[in-house]
């Protein structure tokens, strides 16, 4: 296994020419903001040709990430080839690249849900649940464990001793000690482990997601790096904060529970929430980085704190 020395055009022209040779000549379009700060998340994706997407690594753990991504869409694609995702046009380990068809279309942003009808949360709700169903099969597992040995599970950025010690200096005294509380209350729901693990996306944000916005169609879900084994409630952790209510989060889990039989524990969705939005807090905050539509600490907790005393006050 080889990366690429650096993300310029010369090197992603070399992973182009390794993956897809039809494609070598091809007019490459980088992304202007690639950030190379850390050689774990070293990797991106360019537009090739127009048509395409290529993704690479220029450092080993970034390599790593990318090739066994690549493994897991090859798998999928054999398996359930109905499932929207990427699907592999060529894929090289020397240097580490995969190419995948460019398919255009809109994430789910925080905006969409908030302006939505009820037509469209519906169709949005569908499209969630029927893509987790059939990820979720056990087949799926199987044969994605038989084709990447290196498959591992996924794990959110946020673990609860960090965010215990160092979310509270981002917050008033209040809001801190129920930070406190709801550390030990995502200890005990998730120190229970999950009855069968299923094959977890592990990052289904609304900007992993390729919507036709014209009838809210699920075209693609992206971003395949660290999926891996772990339980179906770890793919609804980001639901609740795509809007204020819990409706979309409760719509997806219905239509999914409807359509496999499975039951789908609302407070393990949350505690894996909760674990996520808080982590994501407790980095952005640390780092300086702004969080997403002009939140805070502080409104991040007041949003779980409304959503919580929906389900159950821990």
């Amino acid at each position: 296994m080889r990366w690429l020395p650096d993300p310029s055009e010369s090197s992603v022209r070399q992973a182009v020419a390794a993956a897809a040779p039809r494609l070598a000549n091809a007019r490459i379009e980088l992304p202007p903001d690639i950030d190379t700060s850390n050689p774990e998340w070293s990797s991106s994706t360019a537009i090739v040709d127009g048509s395409f997407i290529v993704k690479f690594a220029w450092s080993e753990p970034g390599a790593r990430r990318v090739f066994r991504e690549a493994l897991v869409l090859k798998a999928l694609g054999r398996v359930v080839p109905e499932l929207p995702v990427p699907h592999t046009a060529g894929i090289s380990d020397d240097p580490v690249a995969f190419v995948t068809p460019l398919v255009r279309g809109a994430p789910l942003g925080f905006e969409d849900m908030r302006r939505s009808s009820r037509k469209d949360r519906a169709a949005i709700a569908d499209g969630l649940a029927s893509f987790l169903v059939t990820l979720h099969q056990s087949l799926v597992l199987d044969a994605v464990r038989a084709a990447v040995p290196s498959l591992v599970a996924p794990d959110p950025q946020g673990r609860t001793g960090a965010i215990r010690a160092r979310l509270p200096r981002f917050l008033d005294r209040r809001r801190a000690d129920l930070v406190l509380g709801w550390c030990d209350w995502v200890d005990e729901i998730l120190r229970v482990p999950a009855p069968q693990p299923v094959l977890a996306h592990g990052d289904l944000h609304g900007f992993n997601q390729v919507w036709r916005r014209s009838s809210w169609t699920l075209l693609l879900v992206a971003d395949f790096e660290v999926a891996g084994p772990a339980d179906p409630e770890y793919d609804f952790r980001y639901f609740p904060s795509q809007e204020p209510t819990l409706g979309l989060v409760t719509a997806i889990r219905e239509r999914y529970m409807s359509l496999t039989g499975r039951t789908i524990d609302m407070k393990r969705a949350l505690a894996w929430h909760i674990r996520t939005a808080l982590g994501d807090a407790l980095w952005r905050g640390e780092a300086g980085v702004p969080l997403p539509g002009g939140g805070t600490p502080a409104t991040y907790v007041d949003d779980i704190e409304l959503k919580l005393n929906v389900v159950t006050r821990p």
